[in-house]
């Protein structure tokens, strides 16, 4: 199984920090250039967002019966960590237009201030989400660890339909539970 989720993430999360970093200079020094590389950073941090977002909502789709291994907890933490992954890519969507609008056209330092607080929030919430998203993987384990158990006992399955033997089929059993719970 391939996920671009993990690698795609980081970008989603250090991108709105720089777009911060750079609003909150140009509020301080006044100098265009700042508020150009937070346009910019900000662009690629709503196209990471919405990356992060559609990477992490097409591994628990194309993987849902690999969820099945998460407990309760798990998978309502899972289900927490895409709701607000969804929440995020709409409030940075939105910073981004004000941003683009004030820009180009408003013009306006109120607004400037504006993009700065509400990009402190969400960056804030974004490192929040990061967390929880590591949290998910250490807890409660990750999808790379469902689809191993499931190919192995698909695996095991295949070897079990070939043998006749007893001692075999209780071995290739055995291997297959020691291989899931990583036992050796």
């Amino acid at each position: 199984m391939e996920t671009f989720h993990p690698a795609v993430v980081h970008f989603a999360i250090v991108l709105p920090l720089v777009a911060l970093s750079m609003q909150g200079l140009y509020l301080l020094k006044q100098e265009k250039s700042y508020s150009k590389v937070s346009l910019v950073t900000l662009v690629f941090a709503s196209i990471f967002v919405l990356a992060g977002y559609l990477t992490g909502s097409n591994d628990g789709s194309e993987v849902a019966e690999i969820l099945s291994v998460y407990d309760k907890e798990g998978m309502a933490d899972l289900r927490g960590h895409a709701q607000l992954g969804f929440y995020l890519l709409i409030a940075i969507s939105i910073i981004t237009a004000l941003k683009i609008l004030n820009f180009f056209v408003l013009k306006k330092k109120i607004i400037e201030l504006l993009i700065a607080l509400s990009l402190l929030v969400v960056s804030s919430l974004i490192l929040l989400q990061g967390k929880e998203g590591g949290e998910i993987v250490y807890e409660h384990g990750t999808l790379f660890e469902g689809h191993a158990m499931k190919d192995t006992l698909e695996e095991s399955l295949v070897d079990l339909a070939d043998s006749d033997d007893k001692e075999e089929s209780i071995e290739i059993l055995t291997d297959a539970i020691k291989s899931a719970l990583k036992k050796d």
